[in-house]
């Protein structure tokens, strides 16, 4: 029997996870006219670059290879300063509105497609577990061995195990955003200093996710405290660089 916490804790992370920055973004479009245009390219870029591009990347090369890394690190940073140059150029592209939304757009499609489907997914499998009604029969359309491989990992996973999960998502947030804003200063300089934004980029992408799959190996412990410092590390960045952008961007109307 799966425990009615484990439901509980799947659905509120779910919603948490589906809901927030999509609505973030269209009070920010209604209230300061965000970019439209941008928060979609965000989420074409997620798609193309991060989910198909470097996919394909990391299933040709070892998990933790350098090489790996690398490539996934330039085609993903590669495929922010392609959703920037693609912008029509009638949008305000100079405007921080515009790389905050691409980076908005790119972390709603993430929590999306991949965070809360997988959740949504979990929720099946344990109402299927349950014997509730149809979802009971969707469980026989896998392999044996594959059921009980879902079966164990819902039934060993403690509830609050949901909500690391939720609160490691945004602790992620300001890295992503931190990501954008280095392309996005690269594009709207495009020489001499530009090259060190898009530079620093691809090496804080590389780092993140090879230092990131480090710390999680040791456990949750490890992996939040790793977010915390990568995360408090881009906040700060981005109120470093961008203070007086954020302070006209988010100020009055």
């Amino acid at each position: 029997m799966v425990s009615p916490s484990i439901f509980i804790a799947m659905g509120v992370t779910f919603f948490l996870m589906l809901l927030p920055l999509p609505t973030i973004f269209v009070l920010l479009w209604r209230k300061k006219a965000f970019p439209l245009n941008s928060f979609f390219t965000g989420t074409a870029v997620f798609i193309v670059f991060y989910l198909v591009i470097r996919y394909y990347i990391r299933a040709a090369l070892p998990a933790a290879s350098p090489v790996g890394l690398l490539l996934a690190a330039l085609a993903v940073e590669g495929g922010r300063l392609t959703g920037f140059l693609i912008l029509p150029r009638k949008e305000e592209t100079g405007s921080l509105k515009t790389g905050i939304s691409l980076a908005l757009g790119y972390m709603a499609a993430a929590f999306l497609l991949i965070n809360a489907f997988e959740m949504f997914m979990n929720f099946i499998y344990a109402g299927a577990l349950q014997g509730w009604g149809m979802l009971a029969d969707y469980l026989n359309r896998f392999p044996a061995e594959s059921v009980d491989r879902v079966q164990m990992l819902i039934l060993q996973t403690p509830a609050y195990t949901y909500f690391l999960e939720l609160i490691s998502l945004y602790l992620a947030v300001p890295v992503q955003l931190f990501l954008t804003l280095l392309v996005f200063q690269f594009y709207r300089n495009g020489s001499g200093k530009g090259w060190a934004f898009l530079g620093g980029a691809v090496l804080l992408d590389f780092f993140y996710f090879g230092a990131g799959s480090a710390a999680a190996s040791i456990g949750w412990l490890g992996h939040i405290l790793f977010l915390l410092i990568v995360g408090g590390a881009s906040l700060w960045g981005i109120l470093h660089f961008w203070k007086e952008e954020l302070d006209d961007t988010f100020g009055a109307a």
